[in-house]
């Protein structure tokens, strides 16, 4: 199924020649190889990252098994969980710890209640997740991007806020649009150099007018980011923004989390070489924007058939 519900043949092998970018990423996915250099790597792949000592993951796991002993198998299914085990389990016991400020009881009961949101929300994954017609004015807007190969290893997200119009459609169908663009550009992390599946986003603010200015759009991100996609973030870039955004922010700030909060930085366009180290460039290239995310999509199904 396509971004725009239109029928497409599931993914079955991996992309016989390899020679883009896109293939390689899926060729990863499609490949029998081991997801891992070795057994050895270091799970906390983020040195800023809060430790989690592996009695306490063990502990996490064996409660979550015992009170509901369904909830791996529902998150494997959903595409939370996706690398190879014990691996997969491991950072996602890691991230949930973190999450609950290693809370063990805490961190199951998220556990629990994020497998039945991602089985309403993603039954099949993100590759069968329908937006229906109702969000298809979001998508043609074609303002959120992603960018896969970066100097990090971390898939960028960027938000052209410019193509954003406040009130397109109702704030559930703008929900669900946000959450399909999360979740492919996680769906996308390298295993390898991105173990911790963090990505980065980049809200491009330059030239933003009263017709973008969006404080229910703005705080359905962040309680989005802070509900659904936990320790997920890296860091969130504001790029270029006019006094609008300072005044959007004003409104908007005191609703999130400070944790998350935290990992916001403005850069103006002076600040323009640190965005561009971000993204691996050594000037601001055509192709800043990288792949408007629905042509991703379509562009993956018909490289994996």
């Amino acid at each position: 199924m396509d971004v725009r519900g239109n029928p497409s043949s599931p993914p079955s092998s991996p992309p016989s020649s390899p020679s883009s970018p896109l293939a390689r990423v899926m060729t990863s996915w499609f490949s029998a190889r081991s997801f891992f250099r070795s057994t050895s790597v270091d799970l906390v792949h983020d040195p800023h990252a809060t430790p989690v000592p592996g009695e306490l993951i063990a502990q996490f796991l064996s409660e979550l098994d015992l009170r509901f002993p369904r909830t791996l198998t529902s998150l494997r299914a959903t595409g939370e969980v996706k690398r190879a085990e014990p691996v997969g389990t491991t950072l996602f016991a890691t991230r949930i710890l973190r999450a609950q400020k290693l809370n063990v009881k805490s961190a199951v009961d998220r556990a629990h209640d994020h497998a039945r949101w991602r089985e309403a929300m993603l039954p099949g994954g993100v590759m069968e997740m329908e937006l229906g017609e109702e969000t298809i004015p979001q998508v043609n807007q074609e303002k959120v991007f992603l960018v896969l190969e970066t100097k990090a290893a971390r898939p960028c997200l960027i938000v052209r806020v410019v193509r954003h119009t406040a009130g397109l459609t109702s704030s559930d169908y703008l929900k669900r649009y946000i959450i399909y663009c999360m979740e492919l550009a996680v769906y996308l992390c390298d295993a390898e150099d991105n173990p911790d599946g963090k990505i980065d986003v980049v809200f491009d603010v330059r030239g933003m007018k009263w017709a973008n200015y969006d404080v229910k759009g703005l705080k359905s991100v962040f309680e989005i980011l802070e509900k659904h996609f936990f320790e997920r973030i890296h860091v969130i870039y504001m790029y270029d923004g006019p006094r609008l955004l300072d005044m959007l922010w004003k409104v908007v700030s005191p609703f999130i989390d400070e944790k998350t909060r935290d990992k916001v930085q403005f850069l103006s366009s002076k600040e323009l070489p640190q965005l561009l180290d971000v993204l691996g460039k050594d000037e601001m290239p055509e192709d800043f924007l990288g792949v408007p995310i629905h042509r991703l999509v379509d562009d993956i199904q018909a490289e994996a058939v």
